[in-house]
């Protein structure tokens, strides 16, 4: 940056410098991914399940038993498509591993090119976007999504192309990316339609006329509208509405930046703040002003949304990400070059902080995570195992055990087990149920009275609990057989034949 005044454009003199920085930032966000034998998310047991289930389902008698494949062009289908064909030479849990990596990646790929193509060039709020990766959404295990949104801007670049140049290879590559987006997850194509609707809607009033560009613009979501509709009842429950508090919504409009804990929050908000009150004080903003437009109408979208909406979770949630990106990438701002550069490292250290911290979480995570794994591989083979996770109510602890709610998916790897939590969800998934399992999700309102024992034991074989009340283990050690122990787990042989009564 030659000039006195510094600007988020990237000049020509300063692309190696960020390249450089840009990579190292990639690299930082997927060194944590491998320190860690199991990633310490909440569904992400389970998914690697279904992979090891639809990569294997051919050679293992019990995965036919229970589950069958539907061949569905469902837009869920990131994992599904990529790490199965990884299967067939890397352990399951090096290919979870190298897939998070990808999408890191990815991820950092789609920002760096949606910001050349808002701004001409690269921008260097590409490098903070990109950490945008380690949201909370990705804490629950939600990498499909987390792919589809990238997808969704590598398709908008490519769009905002075509539609600047008229270029045949720019729509050409928007087709392709805007397939595989509907692929990748329904919420990215979701979004992508409302960018170009949105887009298109507003070169048309300032043109004041429609042309055949503007019609041609809308060829990428083609191919996914034409899926979703020859899909028909195969879409699953899409009616089921569920509405979240206001409590709920505040604390999810912090997805982007939450952590593990109130100082690790603080740390970063603290940093975020402190940059946001310099730029304001001594630079200038500006920026594509449809791109913010549409960032706005996306925390619009997340303020009148509800919580549970056409069979996914955390709806309203999902429209953080892609409102935050379209803000930061959107902007320019100019500053003095002797405030510039010192802010600008402070913004990207306070990100670099917070996946540092994520790590030392990681870590005690996945000492608990290897502690019940432990327990979970002494189960049969073949056999049938009920997780029954407690989590504490501190939410420090409950999120660094968060990967216990789906870790009996590892049994399905490591014993051929079958777990009741697998993910099979009608119009989600292409593994679907044969032979359905009661499924229980241990609450602090669970009890011995609420819980169907004589159902549990009569459809399998074992009992995994961890953190379980004196009362639920007092009735576990009197009607099943404890097998182990480790920690706050416990596993049991259970059964017909070793129900001995009611609670």
């Amino acid at each position: 940056m030659s000039y006195g005044i510094s600007s988020t454009v990237v000049e020509p003199a300063d692309r190696i410098q960020y390249f450089l920085l840009l990579l190292a930032a990639t690299a930082l966000m997927i060194f944590p991914i491998w320190t860690v034998s199991v990633l310490p998310w909440s569904d992400f047991g389970d998914h690697m399940a279904r992979m090891y289930i639809l990569r294997h389902y051919s050679e293992v008698p019990v995965f036919r038993q229970y589950y069958e494949i539907t061949h569905l062009p469902l837009p869920n289908l990131a994992m599904d498509l990529i790490i199965p064909p990884m299967l067939g030479a890397i352990n399951p849990y090096i290919a979870a591993k190298l897939f998070v990596s990808l999408s890191v990646i990815v991820f950092a790929i789609a920002v760096d090119q949606f910001g050349r193509a808002v701004h001409g060039a690269p921008t260097w709020l590409a490098i903070a976007a990109a950490f945008f990766f380690y949201n909370s959404l990705l804490l629950y295990g939600f990498v499909n999504y987390i792919w589809s949104v990238a997808l969704f801007l590598l398709t908008a670049a490519a769009w905002l192309v075509f539609d600047r140049k008229h270029s045949m290879t720019a729509g050409l590559l928007a087709l392709i990316a805007g397939s595989a987006t509907y692929l990748a997850h329904l919420a990215g194509f979701f979004f992508l339609c409302v960018f170009i609707g949105l887009m298109t809607i507003l070169g048309v009033v300032r043109a004041r006329r429609v042309s055949i560009w503007n019609v041609a613009g809308f060829l990428p979501l083609v191919p996914g509208m034409a899926a979703y509709v020859r899909l028909g009842a195969a879409k699953g429950d899409v009616g089921t509405i569920q509405w979240g508090s206001i409590t709920t919504k505040a604390i999810h409009a912090g997805v982007l930046i939450a952590g593990y804990s109130w100082w690790m929050d603080a740390l970063t908000v603290g940093g975020l703040l402190f940059v946001i009150a310099t730029v304001l004080r001594q630079g200038k903003l500006g920026g594509n002003g449809a791109l913010l437009a549409i960032g706005g109408v996306f925390v619009l979208a997340f303020c009148a949304f509800p919580s549970n909406f056409h069979t996914g979770s955390d709806a309203d949630t999902r429209f953080i990400m892609p409102a935050g990106l379209l803000l930061v990438l959107g902007l320019t701002v100019r500053m003095p070059k002797n405030s510039a550069r010192p802010i600008y490292w402070l913004l990207v250290g306070t990100f670099a902080l917070r996946i540092v911290l994520m790590d030392f979480y990681w870590q005690r995570a996945d000492r608990i995570s290897e502690e019940q794994l432990g327990l979970l591989r002494r189960v049969e083979e073949d056999s049938r195992i009920c997780p029954m996770p407690f989590l504490p109510q501190t939410r420090t602890e409950a999120k660094i055990r968060g990967a216990l709610m789906h870790l009996a998916g590892y049994a399905v790897i490591d014993r051929h087990a079958i777990s009741g939590a697998t993910f099979a969800v009608p119009g989600q998934q292409p593994l679907q149920h044969r032979v359905p399992l009661p499924y229980l999700q241990a609450t602090p309102e669970t009890t011995v009275a609420n819980v169907n024992w004589p159902q549990l034991f009569a459809n399998y074989d074992y009992i995994w609990i961890y953190h379980g009340s004196s009362l639920i283990l007092d009735f576990l050690d009197t009607h099943a057989s404890l097998r182990g122990e480790a920690g706050d787990g416990r596993l049991y042989r259970v059964g017909v034949a070793a129900y001995h009564g009611s609670p």
